[in-house]
C-alpha cells in the first residue's frame, strides 16, 4: 500500500455560536469527551472482527465530501475535517461498514449522537450526527446492520452522516477502505 501526500482546501462554515465560543460547562464537557474518545483510540484489540470488504454506510452513496479539509467555523480556524460527509436526510438508515464491536453509543457535544465501532487491530469507524442510535455499547454488529438514523445533532450545518475511520489513531479517508475491497 502507498501513502500519498495530499493538498486539502479550506471549508468555511457558519454554525451555532455555542459550538465556537464554548461556555465553561460546554468546554468541560468537550474536554471529558475528548479524553474518552482518545482512550478508545488508544485501545488495541488483538483480534480482527471483519471478514468482508468494507461498505459505505449510506445505501446508494458513492462518495463523501470534505475529508482533510481545513475547517473554519464562524471565522475561526479549527482542526482539519477527520471524516467524509455523506449526503443523508434526517431519518436515513445508517449501516455498519463492517463487523465489529460497539465501543461508544451516545450523544457527544461536537459530534451529536455518535456510534464508534472497534473492528480490531486498531481499526475504528465512527458514525456521527445521528438523529437516533439503535445499538448499545458491547453489541457486536455485522456488516450492513442498522446502527441508527442520519440527523443533524451536534456541530452541523444540516443533516448528513459524518463517517470517520481511525487506524492506529491516524485519521484515514473512509473511502480508502472501500477502495481496498474493490481491488
Amino acid at each position: 500500500m502507498t501513502v500519498n501526500a495530499g493538498q486539502y482546501p479550506t471549508t468555511e462554515l457558519q454554525v451555532e455560536e455555542r459550538y465556537v465560543e464554548l461556555s465553561p460547562e460546554d468546554q468541560a464537557r468537550a474536554d471529558r469527551e475528548g479524553a474518552e474518545t482518545s482512550a478508545i483510540y488508544d485501545t488495541f484489540t488483538a483480534e480482527q472482527y471483519w471478514t468482508e470488504p468494507f461498505a459505505v454506510p449510506v445505501r446508494g452513496a458513492k462518495d463523501g465530501r470534505n475529508f482533510g479539509h481545513r475547517r473554519v467555523f464562524n471565522g475561526q480556524p479549527r482542526a482539519p475535517h477527520s471524516g467524509a460527509d455523506l449526503r443523508a436526510t434526517t431519518g436515513t438508515p445508517i449501516y455498519a461498514a463492517n463487523r465489529g464491536r460497539v465501543v461508544l453509543a451516545k450523544d457527544l457535544f461536537f459530534s451529536g449522537n455518535a456510534v464508534f465501532i472497534d473492528h480490531g487491530y486498531g481499526l475504528y469507524t465512527t458514525y456521527l450526527h445521528l438523529s437516533k442510535i439503535d445499538v448499545t455499547v458491547g453489541d457486536v454488529v455485522e456488516r450492513g446492520q442498522q446502527l441508527g438514523l442520519a440527523g443533524a445533532t451536534g456541530r452541523v450545518t444540516g443533516p448528513h452522516l459524518h463517517w470517520g475511520v481511525r487506524l492506529l489513531d491516524a485519521r484515514v479517508d473512509p473511502f480508502s477502505l472501500v477502495r481496498l475491497g474493490a481491488q
